[in-house]
């Protein structure tokens, strides 16, 4: 009788995640998740949610190797963000989205300018442009202006009282006035003069005309596990319970995101974008467009601590 020789491997653990099947069910049971697809989960249809693709997972796994030393090499999670990024950048086409708005009006802006947008900068122009129309009312994201800056802190790159601010592709503006609420005292809108010149700034920030864009739901993912190691042993010895270990803040929903019209009248699940400045995003099955409802997902962000900003402000 013919009797095989059976390899065994040492798991593929990665940080931040877990892979034991009674754990994931826990996680599903107790709604911690929202199912075995929930894009947190490191399930095939939660990967593929997540926006991760086949090509990434497949080269995460050729450079870390298979080894057969038992289960406790934990590989960074970094590894398996830089493919996808990798991945990513020739596949998903650029586009300017902002996540938390802040209404700017260009009080000398007598014309709207349309203006071309590469899809992919690294391949010029046979990667193809997206029009996109700079009008009098625009939209930035909160985070990027100030309207006092803390000098003792690292500088600041953004729209202030003091300091003029460029917009991605176009020229720059610099702030005449803030509208407040007289009650509640917070920002309503910025008047700002526009100046087409080519100009040094200190930073160049992205945008959205109100003629381009569109409201959509956008699902800030981050790591469901706060540890490196969800299982790791306590000064004692004792191994730690993953469950006591959950990110509660592992998803974060906007839901008055502003996207590019255009980019949504022909999208459908599993496609993917480049939010300029942001990060990679995928279309989520949840989409509807015969009823107006898109919803993106972050696959991975940039990794230049933007995104940790944005996920801080709240939704009024």
């Amino acid at each position: 009788m013919y009797r095989p020789f059976v390899w065994e491997f040492s798991r593929l653990n990665v940080t931040h995640i877990v892979v034991s099947k009674r754990k994931l069910i826990q996680l599903v049971t107790s709604h911690t998740t929202t199912g075995w697809d929930d894009p947190r989960m490191p399930t095939i249809n939660g990967l593929r949610r997540r926006g991760y693709t086949a090509d990434s997972i497949n080269k995460f796994v050729d450079s870390v190797g298979v080894t057969r030393r038992g289960n406790e090499n934990i590989i960074s999670i970094k590894l398996l963000e830089n493919a996808i990024k990798t991945d990513l950048d020739t596949k998903a086409p650029r586009t300017m989205s902002v996540i938390n708005p802040l209404k700017v009006v260009l009080t000398n802006l007598t014309e709207n300018v349309v203006i071309d947008t590469p899809l992919f900068p690294k391949l010029k122009e046979s990667g193809g442009v997206r029009k996109v129309t700079l009008t009098k009312t625009i939209f930035i994201e909160c985070n990027d202006f100030k309207e006092a800056v803390d000098d003792t802190k690292k500088q600041f790159f953004g729209l202030t009282p003091n300091q003029e601010v460029g917009l991605k592709y176009a020229g720059s503006i610099k702030l005449s006035e803030i509208k407040k609420d007289p009650n509640s005292g917070k920002i309503l809108e910025l008047h700002c003069t526009y100046d087409s010149s080519p100009k040094k700034t200190a930073g160049r920030i992205h945008w959205i005309s109100d003629v381009d864009s569109t409201t959509a739901e956008l699902r800030l993912y981050d790591y469901l596990f706060l540890s490196d190691d969800p299982f790791h042993a306590n000064e004692e010895g004792v191994s730690h319970d993953p469950m006591d270990d959950v990110n509660p803040n592992s998803l974060i929903t906007k839901y008055h995101s502003l996207v590019n019209k255009d980019l949504c009248k022909n999208c459908k699940s599993g496609d993917h974008f480049q939010f300029e400045r942001l990060g990679y995003f995928v279309v989520d099955p949840d989409t509807e467009g015969n009823k107006g409802r898109f919803v993106f997902n972050l696959t991975v962000d940039l990794g230049d601590g933007k995104m940790e900003e944005i996920k801080k402000i709240k939704e009024e």
